[in-house]
């Protein structure tokens, strides 16, 4: 399920933990065609609310007005939008308009995770064999 491997690391760079990425290729991705369903917005949903519920339990922590205000403004846009998609008589933009919200953040956490995960190298066994 598409985002499905980027959950656990946000969460834990949300709590603080220090995330690394594998640097050498042990593993790539297969090209597949895409396999969509309809459960994916349950699954996007369960993740912004998870994400905003740790964020706003963290923003007293921070206490910055500037956090503060954009965490508002999150959360608020994303209420919007997602009440306006999942209510009885949603017309298709306001389905696109969600899934493309979901496509955005989706392309924010991939870049923050790459951004914030270390790098680490994994010896390449084949080379080291007599």
């Amino acid at each position: 399920m598409p985002f499905w491997d980027y959950w656990l690391p946000l969460v834990l760079i949300l709590q603080g933990h220090t995330v690394k990425t594998i640097a050498s290729p042990v593993a790539l991705h297969v090209h597949h065609t895409t396999r969509w369903d309809q459960s994916i917005y349950l699954f996007f949903h369960a993740l912004m609310s998870d994400v905003l519920n740790v964020c706003g339990a963290q923003k007293s922590k921070a206490q910055t007005p500037a956090l503060e205000i954009a965490m508002d403004m999150l959360q608020h846009s994303y209420q919007d939008i997602f009440q306006r998609a999942t209510q009885a008589n949603a017309d298709s933009a306001a389905i696109d308009n969600l899934a493309s919200f979901y496509d955005r953040i989706q392309e924010v956490v991939v870049h923050h995770i790459k951004a914030k995960a270390l790098p680490l190298q994994v010896p390449d066994i084949a080379s080291q064999m007599p």
